[in-house]
């Protein structure tokens, strides 16, 4: 009885702690925008759109942000392009819900722009400039770590490239 007790909870400090990881891994890169990205149903059936369909549009909308920013041959300087991390969750009505931070777009891109793009090749969208740490966007993000929330958290860009809030711009139209 004893050992089965420390393993409740030992594994409820661990499901307490993933979300406080997640914050802090999150927390290291210096963001620009805060994003809500809900996809529409799928207009051929009567059914939500599948979360690989979803995962490709983000994907094509990270594509066309990066190809404003850095140019058409972004994808060929390893170091250019924006970082993103991404939540996925579902609605209470089964549509999957993104939750993304995107760091490294300069002032001069539009979010309208990129509000209305959404809005035409996935779903509804709302991006938010980032208000800076402590303001909860990194929690809000990472709530999605929690089991019941079925949720997945993805990373993305060249992290690797920047460390400590500081970017190693050599090669990179920054520079």
């Amino acid at each position: 009885m004893g050992q089965e007790t420390e393993k409740r909870e030992s594994y409820t400090y661990k499901a307490i702690t993933l979300p406080k990881s997640w914050v802090d891994f999150v927390s290291q890169w210096p963001w620009d925008w805060f994003c809500h990205l809900t996809y529409r149903d799928n207009p051929f059936t009567d059914e939500m759109i599948h979360p690989e369909a979803a995962i490709k549009i983000h994907d094509k909308f990270i594509h066309i942000l990066n190809r404003e920013i850095f140019g058409m041959r972004y994808w060929k300087r390893p170091n250019d392009g924006v970082i993103w991390v991404r939540a996925k969750e579902y609605q209470y009505r089964g549509a999957i819900h993104f939750h993304d931070l995107i760091g490294r777009v300069p002032e001069y891109v539009s979010r309208m722009k990129y509000i209305d793009l959404h809005n035409r090749i996935g779903g509804y969208a709302r991006i938010q400039p980032y208000k800076g740490k402590g303001c909860g966007a990194e929690e809000y993000l990472c709530k999605s770590a929690y089991a019941f929330k079925k949720g997945d958290i993805d990373v993305g860009g060249p992290l690797k490239y920047i460390q400590d809030g500081s970017p190693l711009l050599q090669n990179s139209l920054f520079a």
